[in-house]
């Protein structure tokens, strides 16, 4: 082992040789292979020397600075504090034979700590030569930089090109030589390799990038938690992270969770619900609690994605393409959301004239049925079916197209207004009991229209009835939670039924969506439009499997 403490700012640890100043951000590292244990201590301390500070150069500077009025500032000494290019410092490691040389570079490449440059003599008795060593760091090392030094000329230049590979990257010098040119060729060459290196990993970057930006700019989907998935999907990949999600700010006033990847839907809505007002403020791109917040805002839009995992760059080009991925998908989105509400506006102003027209259709088929005078049980049980049905569309139709305003608004107990719906939807299926449990806020009083809401409790409760009957079961079990957060008041119903099949759940507000042939399917979209209307929200989770789980969300009233 070499001892080289005693030498004035240098330690020796092993085979290498660091200064006590400690490593820059960019690679400097340099390995020296000679077989002259002299040699490659005085190169390397040469090295290690050259980001010292150096006292004539810092008096020149000096005397420059107040000759030419330069700007640089002093320090008390009345040296020039500002750094020069000789300011770089270096890690050096040193080795005395090409074997040894070779499973240094080796474990620098496992570790992910590669060597910028690898300065090797030629004669190195008695294994590998430098040329040897050279072509065998190269065959597991494309990038470093190899310079041959040599006293002797029984290899020309074309031919230690040829043997070694990668012109670009070789460089052939004389000894003996001045300490200048060794300067200079590790300025340049560390420097070269680091412009290679960023220059790789931008392109690198950008490709990502465009494949992302392709991604969510084409994205060929109707459905709008697509957009989402695809928007999550490509800003994760873009960090190359795992886990994260996205969420929307809901006319609730709370975060409507969207998507997640590589996390429980649970963990996701609990880190919401302890950020909400944070999340909602958050303007640019920030760390919040180990995680990187990236918004997606438009003037009357707002949506936020969450990474957990993400390793942030420091390098400014990494910074303006996520910012440009971010604003993409941001537009891309917000129209997205734009025009679903139209669609969706439009599709409620068909759904209304098709009910219409169906009823007037239903009517006259029940008028020509009796008419007939085929008046079975049968044909009486069908028509009351279908006399019911059309009522259920009228009542719904007209509920939809009232001003909310038009409801009167009193002071009610949520509990009570759940149990009371629960009540009547048992009244109309005497095939099918409700085994209603609120478990948290049954006392909860609010100011609030308690019919439209009653009609929305009394839906979501009447197809839990209507899933567990075509299932074979006559009993449904509803469990209830009533909350108070600080914007909000929320119900949360989950039943045990079948649920809701996965190609149905992100169409399940769209009119006409539904799992039976004698069912309209009009009850959740408009059982939505009236929480809206009610300035609220009703939403469904997604990942829920044991059963139907959905959370209506009312604005609490002003004080």
């Amino acid at each position: 082992m070499l001892l080289l403490s005693i030498y004035p700012g240098f330690v020796q640890h092993k085979n290498r040789v660091i200064s006590r100043d400690g490593d820059m951000q960019q690679n400097r590292r340099i390995l020296i292979v000679d077989d002259q244990q002299d040699l490659r201590e005085q190169l390397a301390k040469l090295l290690l020397r050259s980001g010292k500070f150096n006292e004539t150069t810092s008096l020149v500077q000096g005397i420059r600075s107040r000759l030419v009025g330069s700007r640089e500032k002093e320090a008390e000494d009345g040296t020039v504090a500002a750094k020069t290019v000789s300011d770089v410092e270096y890690e050096v490691d040193i080795a005395g034979q090409g074997e040894e040389a070779f499973e240094m570079v080796k474990k620098a490449q496992a570790e992910n700590r590669p060597y910028a440059i690898m300065f090797t003599d030629m004669r190195m008795p008695p294994g590998w030569d430098g040329l040897e060593t050279a072509r065998r760091v190269r065959q597991i090392d494309h990038k470093i930089e190899i310079v041959i030094m040599t006293a002797f000329a029984d290899h020309n230049q074309r031919e230690i090109a040829e043997t070694i590979g990668l012109p670009h990257k070789l460089l052939y010098i004389k000894k003996p030589f001045q300490s200048e040119e060794i300067y200079q060729l590790a300025l340049a060459l560390t420097s070269k390799w680091n412009f290679e290196e960023t220059e790789q990993i931008r392109k690198e970057w950008l490709e990502t990038l465009l494949r992302c930006l392709s991604k969510v700019k084409t994205i060929n989907s109707a459905s709008i938690n697509d957009i989402y998935s695809t928007i999550l999907k490509s800003l994760l990949s873009f960090t190359g992270s795992t886990r994260g999600f996205i969420a929307s700010w809901a006319a609730s006033g709370d975060w409507e969770l969207r998507d997640a990847s590589g996390l429980e839907w649970s963990e996701a809505q609990d880190f919401i619900r302890q950020n909400v007002e944070r999340l909602r403020d958050s303007k640019t791109t920030q760390q919040l609690d180990g995680k990187y917040i990236l918004p997606l805002k438009r003037e009357t839009f707002s949506a936020v994605v969450c990474i957990y995992d993400v390793v942030t760059q420091s390098d400014p080009e990494w910074y303006k393409m996520i910012s440009l991925l971010v604003m993409t998908s941001s537009e891309v989105l917000c129209n997205s959301v734009m025009s679903s509400t139209m669609v969706r506006r439009v599709e409620l102003n068909h759904l209304d004239l098709a009910v219409k027209k169906v009823t007037e259709l239903e009517s006259d088929l029940l008028d020509r049925i009796i008419a007939a005078g085929t008046d079975t049980d049968t044909i009486k049980e069908e028509i009351t079916t279908a006399r019911k049905r059309i009522q259920y569309i009228r009542d719904t139709m007209d509920m939809v197209s009232r001003d909310i305003s038009c409801f009167p608004v009193t002071e009610v107990c949520l509990g009570a207004v759940l149990q009371e719906a629960a009540k009547n939807v048992g009244l109309r299926f005497n095939t099918c009991r409700i085994d209603m449990a609120v478990d948290a806020g049954a006392e909860l009083k609010t100011r609030i229209a308690a019919e439209p809401l009653r009609f929305v409790l009394e839906t979501l409760l009447t197809n839990s009835c209507e899933a567990v009957i075509a299932a074979g079961r006559n009993t449904v079990g509803i469990k209830a939670t009533i909350s108070e957060q600080k914007n909000f008041l929320g119900i949360h119903l989950l039943d045990d039924g079948p649920g809701i099949p996965e190609t149905l759940k992100e169409e399940v507000f769209e009119p006409f969506a539904t799992v039976g042939k004698e069912k309209v399917g009009i009850g959740l979209s408009a059982s939505r439009i009236i929480m809206e209307k009610m300035q609220g929200g009703l939403f469904l989770d997604l990942a829920y499997r044991n059963g139907a789980s959905f959370n209506l969300k009312l604005v609490k009233p002003q004080q």
